[in-house]
């Protein structure tokens, strides 16, 4: 069942509606007396739910950064789920990853002494 639930924004800017999925009830419970469009408020500001994705952002981007090796690019995509409550968790696309990480090196010799002038190679690897 689709819910909306609205976060209050940070310094008096107004406030955001976010459909969130909620569970459906085990065991044959349905719910009573909630109206399907009822907007249920969330208990922290968006900034603030959205504030515990930074850590783990930096904690990979601060792994990456320490290789041997660094690379041209790097890319980290994850999505993020909304509880009913406004609980802020990271999204899984299936049940092996939440993470897609793209690293590139591009590698460029230039030498003028050749006869041709001037070789350029380039390596892409992603993992």
């Amino acid at each position: 069942m689709k819910r909306i639930i609205e976060f209050d924004l940070e310094k008096d800017k107004g406030t955001v509606l976010v459909e969130v999925n909620e569970p459906e009830p085990v065991g044959g419970a349905a719910r009573v007396g909630r109206g399907e469009n009822m907007v249920n408020k969330a208990h922290e500001t968006l900034e603030k739910s959205l504030g515990r994705i930074k850590p783990i952002a930096e904690a990979m981007l601060g792994q990456l950064r320490d290789l041997s090796q660094k690379p041209d690019t790097m890319t980290v995509e994850f999505g993020i789920n909304f509880g009913v409550k406004g609980d802020v968790m990271i999204a899984s696309s299936n049940a092996d990853t939440n993470y897609k990480i793209t690293l590139s090196w591009s590698k460029v010799d230039i030498n003028i002494h050749t006869p041709d002038g001037f070789n350029i190679k380039q390596d892409e690897r992603q993992i």
